[in-house]
């Protein structure tokens, strides 16, 4: 690939000589029209002629190739994309809690785990790993209300 672009690269610049040289030697004597339009035919076809070396088959083939490995790469992304996003929204909600726990005097761990739900990743379970206090119901109420996990997934620990 890369010789072939020296390649053609080396013949326009060859070819721009040429003709640099032809038109400025003819002058303005009446030949300069043919000399111009001969140039002009020259410099058309060291721009085209590598077009004359593509095997279309093999073109199509690799533009083919370039389609699937970009919709791959693009569904990878999305993938890492969304485990992203479920990774902030997990994180944003564990130091969420933390943080109200802190204020109820708690201390510990807490895990939280999102699904996707609605086009979105909401959280759906929590596992407190917090040190026993009587704040415990308060907690879970904030929580439920504030993230919307239910008691029922609500995993003390």
């Amino acid at each position: 690939m890369t010789q072939a672009l020296h390649n053609w690269i080396w013949g326009l610049t060859s070819a721009g000589l040429l003709s640099a040289f032809a038109l400025a030697f003819c002058g303005e004597s009446g030949e300069a029209k043919t000399v111009r339009f001969a140039c002009s035919l020259l410099m058309l076809s060291a721009l085209l002629g590598p077009l004359q070396d593509i095997s279309w088959e093999e073109y199509a083939l690799a533009l083919r190739e370039n389609e699937q490995l970009a919709s791959e790469l693009t569904d990878r992304l999305e993938r890492q994309g969304e485990t992203l996003e479920r990774l902030y929204i997990e994180r944003e909600c564990e130091a969420y809690i933390l943080d109200e726990a802190g204020k109820l005097g708690m201390q510990g761990r807490v895990e939280v785990r999102a699904r996707w739900k609605d086009n979105a990743f909401l959280p759906w379970e929590v596992t407190l790993m917090l040190s026993e206090s009587e704040g415990r119901s308060t907690l879970s109420a904030r929580i439920e209300a504030a993230l919307g996990i239910p008691r029922e997934r609500q995993l003390w620990q």
